[in-house]
């Protein structure tokens, strides 16, 4: 159970990043819910090898060092995927509005706010959409990238690729 539910979540994870393309039904929607049901089984299970493994004198210890330790890695990973999703939201559309008057004004106005995104044409529209979709995945990259525990939380390859361009 240990070994297959990360197996499964990171698998999971990279069929959000695959497949998650702006059309997506409703089968696939629930990619996101069996990710997160593998990285709830994957925790308890550690808890329990955790409990089992040390003294009773040793548990509340070891508990709440578990649990700052999960807390602390799960906020990291969530200000990287934010910092991810922030960055090529901003990056697509700037390349994309390039030789658009007010390019610069309209992606910080969407940005701050996704309601003034409804308040442009179509074809803006559309940039926008694909930029947040796009962002998106990679998110679910970097998810992916963390479930398997082989690199830090927010790897080095997601952050570079994202901010050296």
């Amino acid at each position: 159970m240990v070994i297959l539910a990360p197996i499964s979540s990171s698998a999971c994870f990279r069929l959000l990043f695959l497949r998650w393309n702006g059309d997506t039904s409703f089968a696939e929607s629930l990619y996101i819910v069996l990710a997160g049901f593998g990285n709830g089984i994957t925790m308890a299970a550690v808890f329990i090898f955790l409990s089992a493994g040390i003294k009773k004198s040793e548990n509340a210890i070891a508990s709440g060092g578990f649990y700052l330790s999960s807390s602390l890695g799960e906020i990291t990973g969530m200000t990287c995927q934010n910092a991810i999703l922030q960055a090529m939201i901003r990056r697509i559309p700037s390349e994309r509005l390039d030789g658009i008057d007010g390019g610069a004004e309209i992606i910080d106005r969407v940005t701050a706010s996704v309601q003034n995104l409804w308040l442009l044409s179509p074809h803006v529209q559309k940039i926008f959409v694909d930029a947040y979709i796009r962002a998106l995945g990679y998110t679910h990259r970097e998810s992916s990238v963390s479930t398997r525990g082989k690199e830090t939380t927010c790897s080095r390859s997601s952050l570079s690729f994202v901010f050296d361009r």
